[in-house]
Parts: C-alpha cells; structure tokens; sequence
C-alpha cells in the first residue's frame, strides 16, 4: 500500500495505491487507485493518504489518514478500509478521531495522521501522530496510541501523549520541528516497543535564525543531535480488557432511545461516561442505585458509546 497523486501534487489528488509482489523485489502497481478523495465535503473529501495495512482476522485492514468536512467541520481523522482478497475493498469507515480531553480543537489541535497499526491477540493497537497549528503552520508534535478489543468496535485511547516534541532536545523546537511517522513491533522479549522519526529544523534568536539542516551543492547536511530516529518500550496505560461476565451484568433500555436510558448493574459504585464519537466526555456521574435512569435528552441525535468502569456499549440516540 503506498500513496501517490498527479503531477502537481496537489493534496486533494492524493490517492491510495495498491501493488503486488511474487518476491519481494519486483513490483505490479495496480491499474486503478483503491481509494481517492471525491472532493467533495464529506471526511475524506479532502485528502487520503499514508496507508497503514495489517492482517487481522484473515482480512486485510488499512488504516489510512483522512482529510475533509463532517457537519460542516473540517476534521482530520483515521479512516479505514477492509479486504477479504487483498484485491476489493470494501467502503471506507472512520477509525479513531483525535480526542478532545487530551488535544482540544480549541488550542489550535488539527487531528491525527500517519497511522501504523500491529495486532496482539485479539487487539489491534494504533499508532498515531498528532497535528497541531503553530505560528500558521501545520505541525506534528506527538505520537499517541489507541487500542481496540476484537470485534467490539470501540476504540480506546490513553490519557496522555506517548511523546511530544518537548521529549528531546532533536524534536523540541520554535521553528519547524516535530515529532511523527510511529511505527511498532514486539521485540525478541515480547516487549511492545516503537519507533519513530523527528527533527529540530532551526532555531530562532530575535531575528536571526540558525539552521540545524543545511543543503549545498553536495547535498543536505544534517547535525546530527536535531534529526533522527528514536526508539522506546511501551505499554498501554489504562483499562482495555472487556470483560464478558460483566457486560451480561449490566443491560441497558430502552436502546435505541430520545429522551433516557435506564442503565442496570450489579455494583453501585461504579462510575459511567456517555462518550460522543470523538472522544469527547458528554456525561459522567457515579450511580447511585443498581437501576438508574440517565437523562440524553439534550443530546444531539447519534451514536453515543456508555462507559461503565472498563464496560463500553453502544447507546443510539434518535
């Protein structure tokens, strides 16, 4: 999988490619793109690209970078496709949204881009970089990861970056410098480690500029403390198994609903998020009682996902 465009590399003609091998060396691109952005407003109406492919379930998952407009909104988030064959492609569906609680749209946050993905078990674990506007420019400046539970369909995320720019002295600058392109692997020790690529392109002193990256007539000169690869163990940080028991424990009704839902559990103490598609915590409450009727009528129409402690179901709201 690999992205390609028109000559005039314009984002918007950016499409996802497909090419086939016998050895490993010697390629067959194939004659038709699998995916390209009907510019038109729709999420992926502006731009796909950087394709991220795993097999998972004897299918082939491509997650890939998405740019256009939801509810009239730009938005840039994961999307992704999925093959029986390798060779048809079902239609694309949206993965994961940048989450609001950790990179809010109103600090100059954009979305998530360059998605890598690698299954353990059952689980599918995402890798992504995060996009945020500064002094006018685009710019990656963390690398964040979401997991999924088999088929469950719902996404968890952490609660904090994996790294940010400010992680190192070759990522952490004023001026052109990020943080990007994860990708992950288990190591010979069963450890979940990453990789991933950054650079401190200059530095700015009033208005003199010293750049850490040079080009001559023999090429571009780089230093080598401001470029380069970084490696780390990793380990996702908050509750993701969904334990079955519990989920015949706890029943929700009327589902789909307009105005409530009455949500029953065994344990009283348990706290419980309603979660918008984007990440972005609607409600929460601890419940008071095993049956507890929770008020949605404020709630636009959609799909909506009940958090109770590491319990996640699909509620719909009409």
């Amino acid at each position: 999988m690999y992205t390609t465009c028109y000559p005039a590399n314009i984002a918007e003609d950016f499409v996802l490619a497909h090419a086939t091998s016998t050895d490993g060396i010697n390629w067959t691109m194939d004659a038709a793109p699998i995916l390209e952005s009907p510019g038109t407003a729709t999420w992926y109406g502006s731009i796909v690209g950087e394709p991220g492919a795993i097999v998972y379930r004897d299918s082939i998952f491509v997650f890939f970078t998405a740019g256009g407009f939801q509810a009239s909104l730009p938005i840039q988030c994961i999307g992704l496709l999925k093959s029986a064959d390798g060779t048809n492609f079902g239609i694309p569906s949206q993965a994961v949204f940048m989450p609001q609680d950790v990179y809010p749209t109103s600090s100059g946050y954009w979305g998530l881009s360059t998605p890598s993905a690698l299954t353990i078990n059952d689980s599918i674990y995402l890798f992504t970089d995060v996009a945020q506007v500064i002094g006018g420019n685009w710019t990656q400046v963390a690398l964040h990861q979401f997991k999924t539970e088999g088929s469950s369909g719902v996404w968890y995320h952490e609660p904090n970056p994996i790294h940010v720019q400010q992680d190192f002295t070759w990522t952490n600058g004023n001026y052109l410098s990020e943080i990007r392109s994860i990708t992950a692997l288990m190591d010979d020790n069963d450890l979940l480690r990453i990789w991933y690529a950054g650079n401190h392109i200059a530095d700015i002193s009033g208005t003199d500029t010293t750049y850490n990256v040079t080009v001559d007539a023999f090429g571009i000169h780089v230093l080598p403390d401001y470029w380069g690869i970084g490696t780390s163990e990793y380990q996702f940080t908050v509750p993701t198994t969904i334990n079955e028991n519990k989920n015949q424990a706890i029943q929700v009704y009327p589902n789909p609903a307009t105005s409530s839902i009455t949500l029953v559990t065994k344990n009283e103490s348990e706290n419980h998020k309603i979660i918008n598609v984007l990440g972005q915590v609607i409600l929460s409450d601890k419940l008071s009682s095993l049956s507890e009727q929770i008020d949605i009528s404020s709630l636009p129409t959609g799909m909506y996902f009940l958090q109770v402690d590491e319990v996640v179901l699909k509620i719909q709201k009409n």
